[in-house]
């Protein structure tokens, strides 16, 4: 007798167990219909920054999403922001790189050095992606007034009539692209940039020195170039 009223206990709590677990199990789908599904948002594949001079150049490369609406970058700690939209009649678009892009310009708050930027896709239900973060290096005073002038390799200065012709050589160094020259022709002060590491000038007779700075990019994908504060005087030898 004892062990049937044991069975019939012991069937009736389970019983019991599973009608609440099956209410458990209602109420979670009910809340789940209610809410509707978890929507995940296409993400950005692949976020490419090109420093500048107090600038960059911000290039999205996104994985496909018909719902996709805008992209929302973040710098400088969160304290500056920008929505990049998939649309080419509200941002840009580089037909070439096929991305949407941005330029920022970081002269008002004088940005420079390492910058952090974070970025996540919104779809048109405000839906948000997974982040994608980097740093970049942006350029500025700091890093420009640290660049040293390269140094001058052979001068031959040549006499003529009333023109010398000076010819130049000077010292190839990484990230080095050019330089700009100033000295005196027959007319007039010249100050122009040379793309070459030797260069025949036609200088003004009886000229003595002439200056230069250097012009560096230090990356091929930099927006700008970079010339050194410091002026640099060269004696020339005299004209033979």
């Amino acid at each position: 007798m004892i062990i049937k009223l044991v069975k019939k206990i012991t069937i009736s709590l389970f019983t019991l167990a599973l009608v609440c677990s099956c209410d458990d199990v209602s109420g979670k789908l009910d809340q789940y219909l209610e809410e509707g599904p978890i929507i995940y948002t296409g993400k950005i594949d692949s976020l490419i920054i090109e420093a500048g001079y107090y600038r960059a150049r911000v290039n999205l490369y996104s994985a496909p999403d018909a719902n996709l609406s805008y992209a929302n970058l973040v710098w400088n700690k969160g304290a500056n922001s920008q929505k990049i939209y998939y649309d080419e009649t509200k941002s840009l678009y580089d037909e070439d790189r096929k991305c949407f892009y941005a330029i920022l310009d970081f002269t008002e708050d004088a940005l420079q050095g390492n910058i952090f930027f974070e970025v996540a896709n919104y779809d048109r239900y405000e839906n948000k992606s997974i982040s994608l973060s980097r740093s970049k290096l942006v350029y500025g005073d700091n890093y420009q007034s640290g660049l040293t002038n390269t140094l001058v390799n052979s001068i031959t200065n040549k006499a003529w009539t009333d023109v010398d012709s000076c010819a130049i050589a000077f010292d190839p160094k990484v990230g080095l692209v050019g330089t700009e020259i100033t000295y005196e022709t027959p007319l007039e002060t010249v100050t122009e940039r040379i793309f070459e590491n030797e260069v025949t000038l036609g200088l003004k007779s009886g000229t003595t020195t002439l200056s230069y700075k250097s012009l560096y990019h230090i990356n091929s994908k930099d927006l700008d170039t970079l010339v050194t504060t410091a002026v640099r005087d060269v004696t020339l030898p005299v004209a033979l």
